[in-house]
């Protein structure tokens, strides 16, 4: 339940409860080659736990296992020790416990009893058998074992297909090959020899493997009552060969989706071969993350209701401009449970929370998590702050926190921890906790205010995804193609232009969104938002119901900026080839007849119609860390000024981060410019603005070096009172009503020093009327 009623946000946020508390990651320490006897273990979780109860944490997330170790390093029995015991003082404690599906834990299963296992729960791999062809011969050999998702011949020169299914009897090719350059490919999903993973696509596999990783501790678990409270799981991706995860039950799925077959389109996840390749190559990636949301992700959340738990967790990498080859939809995957991840140094992984917090505000769920501080290279007190205020700015509400350094336990331990060169934090961790606690209490629930909505271009970034089959080492990270700038026009429009946004999906466009006079309507049960302005990234494909809620959007009087790559192809794919002359009689609606002549050269196209609706075309002026091309965030905050767009939160000297896709970077990148050391200016102010009934809560970050010591405004007649989420104190504000451009601002004074939050909290029942 989310509660509006004044006194009870006040009580909590004085004295949060315990479900409000931190979520705390615990590295325990019993993996066989640490080599420590049973009564050793016994005191370090006992040690760990009264930490976790003096610093007021509110849930242990244990971490048993490095991301290395091997299924023959996993000791069930030590694993089984360790929840007992950490189950039994966690109760004591009046502390939570989650249960964690860590990557160890998930080989373990599937090499335990792998005869048992294998045909049910482990995960496939689509694979490309290719036999080059002399013209005119007649071919004969037998099949190689697996499902035949597609087999077709295809032709280098004309890029013809030829289905080759009445070909094939039993395990046996026949087939006369006819005049060219004929090469016959063989799509097979097999069973993934080489990983050791469970098979995400699938509801019932991925169940099976839950509820088996769930039995092997579900006796311990039954003793201890509701203590564990959680279903914790993390890193989620494609872990095939080259991410080429697959299963058996694609085809039947996408004609389901789409209704048309894909047994002759997939030669489209590798090559391209015309236009029709592109529209094939977006559905096909559409269609693996659909099962990937509605295989593991929705098995979990499933398993979750019904063991009365609460389901977090977050894909691998969930940063990543270009998801659709390594985790698929980042906001399909966030559907059930929102997650984001800061993780190896300071600012890495802030992209992933506006994602997530989109995704929440999308499907109406109350929570944001954020796991952070996972794995950082280098530790201080003020960028472990800053990251942890910067993520609740950007939407987070659930903080999953691993801890800084874990406490000696013996003299000799505290001694060898004094010498180490990261600080000791003292009295820190209670600090940071109960202020994750107070805003925590603040944030969950409630309807997120922007007036600005961002179009996720994810049938772009699926169109621009190929697969392939190479030898890889290590980490493989996915390539970004120049043309997908959600990201940069994201951090442009919020800590450039200093205004908030949605990142809207076009499913929820579709299903969720209508036009309100001028304005985008979510009508959402309780994230009920309205957008007078929509950012259309650069987009090559697009739903055509997407493209014609915009034009009526824009015939109403709406705002539309497109950042320059128009949308030439509708998802919906036709062979006549009318839904793509659609788009563009819908482009050149919207933005003008210039907007699909290739010949035009201009910094910008205007387009404005009777009814008050305005769009601009902007051109790419920059170039992006990451290679992607993106347009300035000046030229973003000017376009905004035209259109006259009010500002819900202003700060008059906020400074003003150009962000040139430094977020965007994988971590070898991120680090060899040295953005882990020191960000650019430090970092940023940024602020949430959120809704609970008639109350009005604003909360604002400092993450740059230098204090804010100026006037703030928040848009409305409102009797604001600063509380400090730091040390839980609550003060009357002096304030004023000003008016800027036809609108009335409540102007107070606002001292925001480096490194700290406010909020800013607005009774409605308490404003003052003319």
């Amino acid at each position: 339940m989310i509660h509006s009623d004044y006194s009870y946000i006040r009580r909590h946020f004085l004295n949060p409860q315990s479900e409000e508390r931190l979520y705390a990651f615990l590295r325990l320490p019993c993996a066989p080659s640490e080599g420590l006897s049973e009564q050793r273990i016994r005191e370090k979780i006992t040690h760990y736990i009264q930490f976790c109860k003096r610093n007021h944490f509110g849930t242990v997330i244990p971490c048993f296992a490095n991301a290395t170790t091997s299924p023959e390093e996993f000791s069930l029995e030590r694993f089984r020790l360790c929840y007992d015991l950490l189950l039994s003082l966690a109760q004591q404690a009046k502390i939570h416990v989650a249960f964690h599906l860590e990557r160890a834990l998930e080989k373990f299963i599937l090499r335990m009893e792998e005869d048992c296992y294998e045909q049910e729960m482990h995960g496939k791999v689509l694979l490309v058998r290719s036999y080059p062809c002399e013209e005119t011969e007649t071919v004969h050999f037998t099949l190689q074992d697996g499902t035949h998702m597609c087999i077709v011949a295809f032709c280098e020169e004309s890029r013809q297909i030829i289905d080759l299914r009445d070909a094939v009897t039993g395990d046996t090719l026949e087939w006369q090959v006819p005049r060219g350059n004929w090469c016959i490919h063989d799509y097979l999903c097999v069973y993934d020899e080489e990983r050791a993973h469970a098979n995400y696509l699938n509801y019932e596999a991925s169940s099976l493997y839950i509820e088996t990783a769930f039995s092997l501790f579900s006796d311990i678990f039954a003793k201890y009552g509701d203590t564990l409270n959680t279903l914790y799981y993390s890193d989620l991706c494609y872990r095939a060969r080259n991410r080429r995860d697959w299963d058996d039950t694609f085809n039947r799925v996408f004609l389901e989706r789409y209704g048309f077959g894909a047994e002759t389109h997939y030669p489209a996840l590798f090559h391209s071969y015309g236009n029709e390749s592109h529209h094939l190559k977006a559905l096909l990636h559409d269609c693996r993350s659909s099962m990937f949301r509605d295989g593991f992700i929705r098995a979990a959340y499933d398993f979750a209701n019904a063991h009365k738990l609460t389901c977090f967790g977050n894909v691998i990498e969930p940063k990543t401009t270009a998801c659709s080859w390594l985790s698929g939809d980042n906001i399909m995957n966030n559907t059930f449970a929102a997650g984001a991840l800061l993780d190896k140094a300071y600012m890495y992984g802030t992209n992933s929370i506006k994602i997530a917090a989109g995704a929440a505000f999308n499907y109406d769920t109350k929570y944001v998590s954020c796991e952070l501080f996972r794995d950082y290279h280098k530790k201080t007190r003020e960028s472990l702050y800053k990251d942890a205020i910067n993520a609740f700015a950007r939407g987070v509400n659930i903080m999953l926190s691993h801890v800084p350094r874990m406490p000696a336990i013996s003299e000799e331990e505290a001694a060898a921890n004094r010498a180490l060169p990261t600080p000791q934090y003292s009295h820190w961790e209670m600090n940071f906790s109960d202020f994750v606690s107070r805003m925590q209490t603040m944030l969950r629930g409630g309807a997120h205010v922007a007036d600005i909505a961002l179009l996720y271009p994810i049938y772009s970034i699926h169109n621009r995804t190929y697969l392939y089959d190479s030898p890889a080492e290590g980490f493989e990270y996915a390539t970004t193609h120049p043309s997908l700038d959600y990201m940069s026009l994201i951090n442009s429009i919020s800590i450039y232009a200093g205004h908030d946004l949605t990142v809207l999906h076009p499913e929820i466009m579709d299903d969720r969104c209508i036009i309100e006079g001028s304005l985008l309507h979510m009508d959402n049960e309780f994230n009920d938002e309205y957008f007078s302005v929509i950012v259309l990234p650069g987009t090559e494909i697009i739903r055509l119901s997407n493209l014609e809620k915009l034009a009526d959007f824009f015939d109403h009087g709406g705002k539309i900026i497109s950042s320059g790559l128009l949308p030439t192809m509708a998802l919906e794919y036709d062979t006549t080839g009318e839904n793509d002359k659609r788009v563009k009689e819908l482009v050149e609606h919207i933005f003008g007849k210039d907007a699909t002549s290739p010949g035009i050269l201009r910094s910008h196209l205007y387009n404005k119609n009777d009814a008050g609706g305005e769009a601009y075309v902007l051109y790419a002026n920059m170039t992006a860390a990451d290679g992607t091309s993106m347009v300035s965030g000046a030229q973003i905050q000017d376009v905004l000024t035209e259109f006259k767009l009010p500002y819900d939160v202003y700060l008059p000297f906020m400074p003003r981060v150009e962000c040139p896709g430094a977020f965007n970077l994988n971590y070898p990148e991120f680090a060899h410019l040295g953005l882990h050391e020191h960000f650019p200016g430090s970092g940023m102010i940024n602020y949430i603005h959120k809704r609970r009934g008639n109350i009005d809560i604003y909360y604002f970050s400092n993450t740059t070096e230098k204090a804010y010591t100026n006037y703030a405004m928040i848009r409305g007649k409102h009797v604001p009172e600063e509380w400090n989420p730091h040390t839980g104190q609550i003060r009357k504000l002096e304030y004023e009503y000003v008016t800027s451009r036809n609108l009335t601002y409540t102007r107070f004074l606002m001292d925001l020093t480096p490194s700290e939050a406010r909020l800013i909290v607005c009774n409605g029942d308490f404003v003052k009327e003319d």
